[in-house]
């Protein structure tokens, strides 16, 4: 997926896999609980979004922006932040 913004969505407990993400929004998204495996995100941002208790796993966030968002609890395992802003 591509240029594309996401808004005011749940994902709460929701599994995400293998997908990838360039130059995206996310804003006000909740992924209260969620699974991230082997997803990639390219130059995206995350606008308040929520994590508490997220699984992030094996995921990459390259060039990517976390604005005001919650983190608590937050799982992370061999993920890269490289050029992390």
């Amino acid at each position: 997926m591509e240029d594309a913004l996401f808004a005011g969505e749940r994902l709460d407990e929701k599994e995400i896999v293998g997908k990838t993400f360039r130059h995206c929004t996310f804003a006000n998204i909740s992924f209260k609980e969620a699974e991230l495996r082997r997803v990639t995100f390219v130059n995206c941002a995350f606008v308040r979004c929520y994590f508490r208790g997220a699984s992030l796993e094996a995921s990459r966030f390259s060039a990517s922006h976390f604005i005001d968002c919650d983190l608590t609890k937050v799982r992370v395992e061999g993920c890269d932040f490289r050029y992390y802003n």
